[in-house]
């Protein structure tokens, strides 16, 4: 699985290949974990400025602190 997602993101029919992919997961959640609500979606408006996310932000569910995000923390 690593392979293919590696390989997946440089090619021209990825968001094709995304939506599948998705609407897959949210099959599986549906038949093998009796979850039925839908999986969150990016709010762009709100995020437009990837690095000002609460993914970068220092908070507890934001990424870990180490190295390799250590230059995108807004702390």
């Amino acid at each position: 699985m690593n392979e293919t997602l590696l390989f997946i993101h440089g090619i021209g029919s990825f968001l094709s290949w995304h939506r599948y992919f998705v609407w897959a997961f949210e099959e599986a959640l549906r038949d093998e974990c009796d979850y039925f609500e839908y999986q969150p979606d990016w709010n762009r408006g709100k995020y437009a400025d990837a690095l000002k996310t609460p993914l970068f932000d220092g908070s507890e569910a934001s990424m870990p602190d180490n190295e390799a995000y250590a230059s995108l923390r807004q702390t």
